[in-house]
């Protein structure tokens, strides 16, 4: 992310509105970075695992963000993810500490989703957007997210990948490496759940009354048959 350093010089925007929807790879959906912007390692530590991602006390809450039921993944999982989605995002690591660049990719604006539930059709909502104040558009959307992963360092892995709108300056990919106090508002949290969790099946209870009001219905049918 040091590339782009020089770009927050020239507008800095928040994050574009985020789907509703968890995006769904394999068997696990994964919820929108953008929905967990501005929470630190610290904080998530808090009510959290960080050695297995589950929470681990009775609040699910930070400030007005709910965690309940979601996992907090570790850098390995979410690059085994990124892989998942076919989409040809360049593998690396983890700890994704080498960029990998690549010109005017074909996997930088599928992963990216700039403008919330509109027709852009990107997976994850950008979370942060750099505007040029010439034109007012932007050229510049990046994800980017806490894993729970502590490097040997100290550091927090932040898996990160943008899209630029440029022929000369590169696609993006790698993780950022961030203190466990760091808190912005372009910073999220990477978090999965289970996909077949999700799926309720109907109550036993529910199912003997539908079963009983079609016995009813079949056996106020008959009657009429006969009379």
């Amino acid at each position: 992310m040091d590339r782009f350093a020089g770009l927050f010089a020239v507008f800095f925007a928040s994050a574009t509105a985020a789907p509703a929807h968890a995006v769904l790879i394999g068997d696990r959906e994964w919820r929108q970075v953008s929905e967990t912007l501005a929470i630190s390692w610290n904080q998530l530590s808090s009510i959290y695992d960080e050695t297995t991602g589950h929470l681990d006390t009775s609040t699910t809450t930070i400030g007005n963000i709910d965690f309940a039921g979601w996992t907090w993944a570790s850098d390995t999982e979410v690059e085994e993810m990124l892989q998942a989605t076919g989409l040809g995002i360049p593998a690396c690591g983890p700890p994704c500490d080498v960029v990998r660049e690549e010109i005017n990719s074909t996997w930088a604006p599928a992963a990216i989703d700039y403008d919330g539930d509109g027709p852009d059709t990107g997976l994850f909502a950008a979370t942060a957007v750099v505007i040029d104040p010439n034109t007012g558009l932007s050229f510049l959307h990046w994800v980017n997210g806490l894993s729970r992963t502590l490097t040997p360092a100290g550091l927090i892995s932040a898996p990160f990948f943008s899209d630029i709108e440029s022929d000369l300056l590169p696609d993006y990919r790698r993780d950022s490496f961030v203190s466990p106090t760091l808190s912005v508002d372009f910073l999220g949290v990477w978090l999965y759940r289970d996909a077949a969790r999700q799926a309720v099946p109907l109550s036993s209870t529910f199912t003997l009354v539908v079963l009983g009001l079609l016995g009813i219905r079949v056996h106020s049918s008959n009657e009429s048959a006969r009379s």
